[in-house]
């Protein structure tokens, strides 16, 4: 059961959609800002992946070849832009803002304007097509294109990303019209620069990006933002703090630093002071979301729940102004950053209450995020619902969940395809097959366990160890899992040297060194995988191999740093040392399964996790009775007794019907073994009864092999039970 449980965070490290929630904070956040959509949408392009992609490309036929590091930006021509002034100024500042290292800033030679003679929805979506066959014919990444304003003379600006962007194009982009002064001035700058460098950021490796540009640009937004300059408006302090913010965010995010994303809240909070509800409603929302963002990470770093508290207000509080009304699909990327939140807060809570309300969120955010409008940000919400879908089907006793979740992961399938976008695609497949596993240990056969295995070896066509190392580990380690519970089902031992191929080819990447808590799972689920090797070896050298893993486990999955993580490894631990035990003519390795079994009882208690509590009482249970019957008295086996019937009270017929007709066996055994070394009958009778209520689930057809041991359990306490009446 132990490698299970870390499957499912190895599968949640694989499958959390922080993207989508910073699509939120770059697309809408910086409102106001050229730049912001720019830099925003290229972190939805997929940054690194975007750079390989870019090598493939052969160059279009009037645009100059852009280096193997450049995101191509296309500038058309603005409508009402008589002289082109405009256009050429912003080129100008795109070119000096960005710089040439990164980013290739190209003019396009054609007006993209908005048909009066259609409704607006139509006549948008009429323009993203256009613009999108551009942007396909140049081979470039990000279309500028709007209008200067024939009375105002201000810029009225659009941003588009190629097809293919891994972003909520229609929701970010052709919903919101960036307005900028004529020829505005160098005083911006410094927030465009920061918004930009923050946003970039992503798509580099190593730390020399952050030193070199990240770190010095969020020190002079600090600087500027602590007092700012005399000439700024309202909205130029606005738009100062909004690139102050993400900059922090970003840095922070980049780092792993919590100060910086504290620093990062503490800007929004200060830009909801420019940006008030009264003031600018929408604006007011979007920070709100973008602060929920920033408040949801640190939460997630943390191991209480304060933070995911104010994230799931700051939303809630988003959703009053940026309604379904108003900015449908806004309104749909913070539902479904709403269900993120809510889904860790279940995480971390032993009910369900939460992870319901994220299914209803992340169905709420589907209203509006159709297959249609937003395929792959629809694909995004589906994986979420998954993956909400597939928690909350571990914590029910029945299949249903686990199969909406398959349902979301393969509708997600669809548009998440290996030619699109090959990395997302693994994920899905990961994921879905995480899905599957769950699905098949609850189902007597093997045909889901067969196809998580094929959906783990599909995605490590793509999650490929020089791709990404860390990525394909987490699926070696889930390929493990379904292997085997795939051996543990079959009479052989294929499955199971499979598995533990698996799970040693994990540790290649996943190393003590690097991500020791990662290797100590490892660890966990190869000691798990030959344990059960070991139970099918007539010697001990197997499960000698399986306590050694589980030990090594504890070196760096200690109770202070995840004293559940901690508990689960004594648990097995405890079944290593069990097995070992029963194998041998002492006692010694049976007492150190009961101390390792009541180690764990001390973090697996019955208020925070029922059902795992009530399984290692189980297992204490079988150590108890291991024990007592190589003992003279009955002391031992009172205690076991006791054990199961604590197991018993969480492990019920309704919840867990396999489990409880388990323990009711052993349950069994332990009275047989008293009521013979009692002068009286109760403890047999109860043994019998015992005995009995276990055949109701280990039914011939079902169980074949739980109702012929159990059966003949019952017919040897039977006839005890007779010759001591007899006598």
């Amino acid at each position: 059961m132990g490698h299970d449980i870390f499957a499912w965070v190895w599968e949640r490290i694989a499958s959390f959609d922080i993207n989508d929630a910073i699509g939120s904070l770059g697309g809408k956040a910086l409102g106001g800002f050229l730049f912001a959509l720019v830099a925003a949408l290229f972190v939805w392009l997929g940054g690194k992946q975007l750079l390989d992609r870019l090598r493939g490309r052969a160059s279009a036929a009037w645009i100059s070849s852009a280096a193997a590091e450049h995101y191509t930006v296309l500038v058309a021509c603005l409508e009402a832009d008589t002289d082109n002034s405009q256009r050429r100024h912003v080129l100008q500042s795109l070119e000096s803002q960005l710089g040439r290292e990164i980013f290739s800033v190209q003019p396009y030679p054609e007006v993209l304007s908005l048909s009066e003679a259609r409704a607006r929805a139509q006549s948008l979506a009429d323009a993203e097509a256009t613009g999108r066959e551009w942007l396909k014919a140049k081979n470039a990444d990000i279309l500028i294109w709007g209008e200067v304003g024939k009375a105002d003379k201000v810029l009225r600006l659009r941003v588009l990303p190629a097809e293919g962007a891994i972003g909520d194009a229609k929701g970010y982009v052709l919903s919101d019209t960036l307005e900028l002064p004529a020829n505005f001035g160098a005083d911006l700058g410094l927030a465009l620069e920061g918004i930009v460098a923050a946003s970039v950021a992503p798509a580099y490796d190593g730390g020399r990006y952050i030193g070199d540009v990240l770190e010095p640009v969020l020190a002079r937004l600090r600087r500027a933002a602590q007092m700012f300059p005399p000439s700024f408006s309202p909205d130029n302090r606005a738009n100062l703090l909004s690139a102050y913010a993400v900059a922090a965010y970003r840095l922070g995010e980049q780092q792993g630093s919590s100060a910086s994303i504290e620093e990062a809240v503490t800007a929004y909070r200060n830009l909801l002071k420019e940006r008030t509800r009264e003031k600018v409603p929408l604006k007011w929302a979007t920070t709100q979301n973008n602060l929920g963002i920033a408040l949801y990470t640190l939460g997630a770093r943390e191991s209480g729940t304060v933070r995911l508290e104010e994230a799931v207000t700051a939303y809630r509080a988003a959703l009053k102004e940026g309604t379904r009304e108003k900015v449908p699909l806004d309104w749909a990327a913070t539902q479904n950053n709403l269900g993120n939140a809510l889904w860790t807060l279940g995480e971390r809570e032993s009910g369900t209450v939460r992870l319901e309300e994220a299914v209803t969120a992340y169905r709420d955010a589907l209203k509006e995020r159709t297959r249609q409008k937003v395929p792959l940000y629809w694909a995004m919400t589906q994986n979420n619902l998954g993956a909400a879908l597939c928690r909350l089907g571990e914590r029910e006793s029945g299949t249903v969940r686990l199969e909406e979740a398959v349902t979301a992961y393969r509708e997600a399938l669809k548009e998440l395809t290996r030619e699109k976008v090959p990395l997302s695609w693994a994920t899905m497949q990961n994921n879905l097959g995480a899905a599957l596993f769950r699905l098949g240990e609850r189902e007597s056969g093997t045909v889901s366990l067969e196809e998580a295995v094929t959906a783990h070896r599909a995605a490590l066509k793509e999650r490929t160890r020089e791709k990404v190392p860390l990525q394909w580990a987490i699926t070696q380690m889930n390929l493990g899992n379904a292997l085997c519970r795939l051996g543990e089902r079959e009479s052989g031992t294929v499955r199971l040297e499979e598995a533990v191929t698996a799970y040693r080819e994990a540790l290649k990447e996943t190393t003590r060194e690097k991500v020791p808590l990662q290797w100590a799972a490892t660890q966990n689920c190869i000691g798990n995988v030959l344990k059960t090797l070991g139970e099918r070896e007539s010697g001990t050298v197997r499960l000698e191999e399986a306590a050694t893993a589980h030990r090594d486990a504890l070196k760096e999955t200690t109770r202070e740093k995840v004293p559940l993580d901690w508990a689960m490894t004594q648990n097995n631990l405890g079944n290593a040392l069990w097995t070992l035990g029963e194998r041998e003519s002492g006692t010694v390795r049976l007492e150190e399964a009961v101390t390792a079994y009541r180690a764990a009882l001390r973090e697996r208690t019955r208020e925070k996790v029922p059902l795992d509590w009530a399984m290692t009482q189980n297992n204490l249970g079988n150590a108890l009775s291991t024990l007592g019957e190589r003992e003279s008295g009955t002391v031992r086996l009172e205690e076991s007794v006791t054990a199961y019937r604590d197991a018993l009270k969480e492990l019920t017929r309704e919840k867990v019907p396999l489990q409880w007709a388990m323990t009711q066996y052993n349950l069994g055994a332990a009275l047989c073994a008293l009521g013979a070394r009692e002068s009286g009958t109760v403890r047999l009778e109860e043994a019998v009864t015992a005995h009995r209520d276990a055949l109701k689930e280990l039914t011939r057809g079902a169980h074949s092999y739980g109702h012929e041991i159990t059966t003949k359990a019952l017919a040897g306490a039977f006839a005890l039970l007779e010759a001591k009446k007899s006598v």
